[in-house]
């Protein structure tokens, strides 16, 4: 690939979609008869190619039709694709077909020109009470809709996002009541060049008619067998329908109930951590800060990642300040017009402040935290609390308890560690590129934990700490399991359940395998 058109690509959230890849799509959406197909973005025309390779094998010499559209002009495209040169929502809706392949551009919706973004909103995504804030491979499989023929099918390469996302509940709802049959196989690994992004195929039978069938399957390579569980309406419409893969973590979590785990929300709130709009404008050392002329009195000691946070339970101080202008003084007056200088005000987060509290640089901190939980991570995400009174920014989220004594929050955080809180977060964390999870404040409300008043040996506590600093996280899931299962009186049969559940998870997302030794 020239590197003008890998400039291209990149810039136009194009990725071409591997020979194996298509050849799995193409595979599963074929019929045994007559058929016209379109691929909306055919790019290069891989997804056309393997499904005029496909229809070889059921209809002899007999070609299907096949039409290409792109944006971009294609030069090396097969000789019986039918190349239209335009871009897809230009496309009239007069054209339909039985099939549609498609690996839509994944761009985000920030990356969207403003215009074209409010145009595709108000065509496609109001009429369906869907939010503004779409990434564009929803508009595209919108409008593939509108070029079904009766009884027509999708097959599509997605995102992840179609099973978190908060928007795509909506659209799978849509789907359900419009397609008879659907299936998703999640495919583990990264299998596409030039990103890691890692991707769901997606096959969408039958249109015109209510879900009769929904299945949910992955597979670990595209050669290799899949296995589909069925997944009722309701899961599908969920918030989260990857909670809906592992079918036997309904039973884990039922069986949770049952020893007396809880959800979270009941002991806590949970929120974001501050959002400056600019943290290097607003947090300062605490030298740079009394030269700014703030005092001991007007910082508020703030972390602003995982890291502070390691450090702050080793007993060290990451030395960042959050500022409080509460009581002007020359110096501070100074300071605010150099962040006007800067263009500070001008960020999104300090104008949205202005228009709330009247100042743009009012930073307001909320109450102090009891505890900081780590929502973005490769490995572990853990809760540590906060004895100092530290801030955060939105790096970590804040945790308020609502009267649980200092012995239940420990007993709550090692739930958390344990093999039964970390399926919990697993099941309703959003999963990225290169193994990563994220878990929303939502996610963290609905976890189950474990509260008693049982005391814990200081040592037995400061050693799993420890560990948890020193980058030890699957000693630290054990040991919380060990104590956590003891209390609540929960048998080796459910541990050993939890932890094949919760390995089949975070096998999707890229993350290495715990184990029971360590």
């Amino acid at each position: 690939m020239s590197g003008r058109k890998h400039i291209q690509v990149k810039n136009n959230g194009i990725f071409y979609t591997p020979e194996h890849v298509a050849a799995l799509l193409a595979a599963q959406a074929i019929t045994k008869r007559d058929i016209s197909i379109l691929d909306p973005a055919c790019g290069e025309g891989s997804l056309l190619t393997a499904a005029m390779e496909e229809c070889k094998r059921y209809r002899g010499k007999q070609e299907p039709y096949l039409v290409g559209c792109d944006r971009f002009k294609q030069r090396n495209l097969d000789r019986h694709i039918k190349f239209i040169h335009l871009d897809f929502f230009t496309f009239h809706t007069d054209e339909q077909f039985d099939l549609i392949l498609t690996n839509p551009p994944y761009i985000q919706s920030a990356r969207i020109d403003s215009t074209i973004r409010n145009r595709y909103y108000e065509r496609y995504a109001r009429p369906l009470g869907l939010s503004s804030n779409l990434d564009l491979w929803v508009y595209f499989l919108i409008k593939c809709t509108a070029h079904l023929k009766k009884g027509g099918a999708i097959a599509a390469v997605l995102p992840w996002s179609f099973l978190e996302a908060e928007y795509a509940q909506k659209i799978r709802k849509r789907l359900a009541e419009n397609f008879a049959k659907i299936q998703v196989l999640v495919l583990q690994g990264a299998h596409f060049k030039d990103t890691v992004k890692r991707v769901l195929l997606v096959w969408l039978k039958e249109y015109g008619a209510g879900a009769q069938s929904i299945k949910l399957g992955y597979a670990d390579k595209c050669n290799s067998k899949p296995y589909f569980h069925d997944l009722s309406v309701k899961i599908w419409n969920s918030e989260n329908a990857m909670a809906g893969l592992i079918p036997e973590t309904s039973d884990i979590i039922r069986r949770l109930q049952e020893a007396g785990f809880r959800p979270f929300e009941e002991y806590a709130n949970v929120s974001i951590g501050v959002v400056t709009g600019a943290n290097k404008y607003f947090i300062l050392t605490r030298e740079e800060a009394e030269e700014a002329g703030f005092s001991q009195s007007s910082i508020l000691p703030v972390l602003t990642s995982v890291e502070d946070l390691s450090l702050v339970v080793t007993g060290e101080s990451p030395n960042k300040n959050l500022l409080q202008f509460q009581r002007m003084t020359s110096k501070r007056r100074k300071y605010v017009f150099e962040g006007l200088n800067l263009g500070f005000n001008e960020r999104v987060h300090c104008q949205r402040r202005e228009k709330v509290r009247g100042a743009w640089y009012d930073v307001d901190p909320g109450p102090v935290p009891h505890a900081f939980f780590t929502y973005r991570v490769s490995k572990i995400p853990y809760l540590l609390l906060n004895p100092d009174g530290y801030q955060c920014t939105n790096a970590l989220h804040k945790v308020v308890f609502n009267g649980a004594s200092e012995t239940e929050r420990k007993w709550i955080q090692l739930s958390l560690l344990s093999l039964f809180g970390q399926l919990c977060l697993e099941m309703g964390g959003r999963h990225y590129g290169n193994g990563i999870i994220k878990v929303e404040p939502k996610v963290l409300k609905r976890a189950l934990v474990y509260a008693c008043r049982t005391r814990l040996s200081k040592r037995t506590y400061e050693n799993i700490l420890q560990a948890l600093c020193e980058g030890n996280k699957n000693k630290v899931c054990f040991e919380a399991t060990r104590l956590v299962a003891r209390e609540a009186i929960i048998d080796d049969a459910v541990i050993k359940e939890a932890l094949d559940s919760l390995n089949e998870i975070r096998a999707l997302r890229g993350a290495a395998r715990l184990s029971m030794s360590y």
